[in-house]
């Protein structure tokens, strides 16, 4: 069974980073819940910085496409190349498509700030 909304509210709230992630897709989709972009990208920050790859992917479509935050192809490059040294193919490919947008400058500003990204606590 599914939980409710109310339910993952109260995890997400709690620090559960699974429904931390649920919630914001919840609401990057309204699903049971009004669409909320700005919400979505809040919830998909709070797992992407704890290090979790999907929320790191969804993190940097929203500021791809500029979708709650503004348009910053230098964060959302950020955010794919994180998920990209996790393993995740899809984001290494998107990753490599991102850079297309960048300076060589911005490029090297934000491999800096790849290497020294640390995830935080819950």
């Amino acid at each position: 069974m599914e939980p409710t909304v109310e339910e993952v509210m109260q995890s997400a709230e709690a620090g559960d980073s699974e429904s931390q992630f649920r919630l914001g897709l919840m609401y990057d989709r309204g699903i049971g819940i009004p669409q909320d972009y700005l919400e979505a990208s809040k919830w998909y920050r709070k797992v992407a910085e704890q290090g979790n790859a999907w929320g790191q992917i969804f993190l940097s479509l929203m500021y791809e496409f500029g979708k709650g935050l503004p348009q910053d192809y230098m964060q959302a490059y950020l955010w794919m190349s994180l998920a990209a040294i996790q393993g995740v193919e899809d984001a290494m490919v998107e990753s490599a498509r991102l850079a297309d947008h960048l300076t060589a400058a911005q490029l090297a500003q934000v491999e800096k700030m790849v290497q020294q990204w640390r995830p935080t606590l819950p």
